[in-house]
């Protein structure tokens, strides 16, 4: 097992080794949506600190899932174009698979009163700085872990989604993620050896650190395919 100060300070210890155990003990979870042999059409709404990654990182994100697809065919890993980093779902795309046109529609029209909120709760945030941690695994997903020293994600988090739950309707299920990171990595297909892969992929992920980076908008983005592989961007706010 790769030691766990490599993903320190961006997990800490307690939680990389309960992670690590979870894989262990339970193995690695197949994606519905990715195990399907034809890509689904959805319909979700999003508000994104960037869709991809910043373009500074684009060698080394592209490095490192040329190193990860060694570990065979059965993972997927997002193309640099796919990543992105979630401040907070909206409208959950699973809500709305194969959506009808009057729920695209719905959707659509509640992306533009999502983007005015997210334009006037922004207006006091600067442009800010992350931090991008080496990846890690868990049993659904390998991510990128990332720190925002100054808290403007958490903050504007806490704000859409009271905005969200105040909204009702079609934004009554608004969510977030518990930490702030960016998804490279699920599985269409059983790890055979869950641990071995574990180990393998961890002695990959601990040689690539990203590091700083400045974010200067915020993005509303309408997710057309799951996992934002395709998708569009209904707004775009600069800090």
């Amino acid at each position: 097992m790769a030691d766990y100060r490599y993903a320190v300070p961006y997990i800490d210890q307690k939680s990389w080794l309960v992670m690590q155990a979870d894989i262990s003990e339970h193995g690695l979870e197949t994606d519905r949506f990715l195990a399907q042999p034809t890509e689904r059409r959805v319909c979700g709404l999003n508000v994104a600190a960037c869709w991809p990654l910043p373009e500074v990182f684009e060698t080394q994100y592209t490095s490192l899932a040329d190193e990860l697809s060694r570990l065979g065919d059965s993972p997927y890993i997002y193309p640099f174009s796919q990543t992105h980093i979630t401040i907070a779902t909206a409208v959950n795309f699973k809500s709305y698979v194969e959506p009808s046109d009057h729920d695209v529609q719905e959707i659509l029209a509640t992306s533009k009163a999502v983007g005015q909120f997210v334009a006037e709760a922004s207006r006091n945030l600067q442009p800010f700085v992350i931090d991008i941690g080496p990846a890690v695994a868990v049993r659904k997903c390998a991510f990128l872990p990332i720190l925002n020293p100054t808290g403007e994600i958490v903050q504007l988090r806490e704000r859409t989604l009271r905005f969200c739950s105040d909204y009702g309707g079609i934004l009554s299920g608004s969510h977030a993620p518990q930490n702030i990171h960016s998804t490279i990595m699920r599985f269409p297909q059983p790890i055979e050896n869950p641990i071995r892969f574990l180990d393998a992929f961890n002695a990959i992920a601990s040689n690539f650190y990203f590091g700083n980076t400045v974010i200067d908008r915020v993005l509303v983005t309408i997710e057309t395919t799951p996992y934002m592989r395709r998708g569009e961007i209904a707004q775009s706010i600069t800090l």
